[in-house]
């Protein structure tokens, strides 16, 4: 069985973004361009009328499970790697140059520019 999984916002998260680790015990930001991330965030609310999860203070919420929905930054493919983007949303791997690319998981489905999507929760270097 899955345990949820807190983490304390040091600023705004969206829903379905990939989430990291902050400097504080027990904290949590939305993920930049390229970074390593500990989950993504669930896809409710923190009020009816805001489009945000969580604001600074609020209890960042994680998807529990290893297939997990997050939000597109671009089109990607299923079976291909995806990383984090500078808004903490999906995007493709780079499979060439020299860039040490930061895999979160694998794409499930096919997706583009703000579709949520399905993704196996993967990450490697």
């Amino acid at each position: 069985m899955n345990s949820m999984v807190n983490l304390r916002a040091t600023g705004d998260v969206s829903p379905f973004r990939f989430v990291k680790n902050d400097t504080g015990d027990n904290s949590g930001a939305q993920s930049g361009d390229n970074e390593e991330s500990v989950g993504v965030s669930q896809g409710d609310n923190r009020e009816f009328d805001s489009d945000l999860h969580a604001i600074s203070g609020d209890q960042i919420r994680l998807q529990p499970e290893s297939l997990v929905r997050v939000e597109c930054g671009g089109a990607v493919a299923p079976g291909g790697g995806v990383k984090s983007d500078a808004d903490g949303k999906a995007v493709a791997i780079a499979t060439t140059g020299t860039t040490n690319e930061q895999q979160n998981g694998i794409a499930q489905e096919t997706g583009a520019d703000t579709e949520i999507i399905f993704i196996k929760w993967e990450p490697k270097v």
